[in-house]
């Protein structure tokens, strides 16, 4: 019942957007280039190439493009399809690598293929360097653990409603144990 009522307030009362709007073409001119990266180009290559990834593709490219009316856009609204988009791109890695030694020009696009996935790890890790470092709710956590101590196993602190707006996860690491924390209004 409870989905029925997001999906109420969220599509059919179209409310979500007073927690902020992006315009209609966000998801696709700036998390699907974030999200694949490198690997976004392949994606149409691969559906040339083989055929049989228009199957997943497609469906997702439209789920994003139904997401798009919305006015409040998240990236964890349409991160399902990241996983069918780059299943195209792979199949176009797959295709570019097995016909490397058919001439020079296929082993320079097979090389360029395997060096889009070292350019897709240099921007996921420096992309995660940067928002450890772009998120107050982690320093603010790592400050509350080292006031706190080790030895501390259970922690009942009070904070205001608007800190819940961000959620209480932590980029840095916290030794063992872990601390078990009770908010309080």
């Amino acid at each position: 019942m409870h989905c029925l009522q997001v999906l109420y307030y969220n599509v059919i009362l179209n409310k979500s957007s007073a927690w902020g709007t992006e315009p209609w073409p966000w998801y696709f001119s700036n998390c699907l280039p974030r999200a694949l990266c490198l690997s976004l180009p392949l994606v149409p290559l691969g559906v040339y190439l083989e055929r049989r990834t228009l199957r997943l593709a497609f469906p997702s490219l439209t789920f994003v493009l139904l997401y798009s009316f919305l006015p409040h856009k998240e990236t964890r609204f349409v991160v399902y399809a990241f996983p069918m988009l780059n299943a195209s791109a792979a199949a176009a890695c797959d295709h570019l690598w097995r016909r490397r030694r058919d001439s020079w020009w296929r082993a320079l696009l097979a090389l360029g293929a395997a060096g889009h996935l070292l350019g897709n790890l240099a921007f996921s890790g420096a992309a995660l360097a940067l928002s450890a470092r772009n998120y107050p709710g982690g320093e603010a956590m790592l400050a509350l653990h080292e006031r706190v101590g080790i030895g501390t196993r259970f922690l009942k602190f009070c904070c205001s409603n608007d800190s819940f707006l961000m959620p209480c996860v932590s980029f840095y690491f916290v030794p063992f144990p872990l601390y078990f924390l009770s908010c309080c209004f």
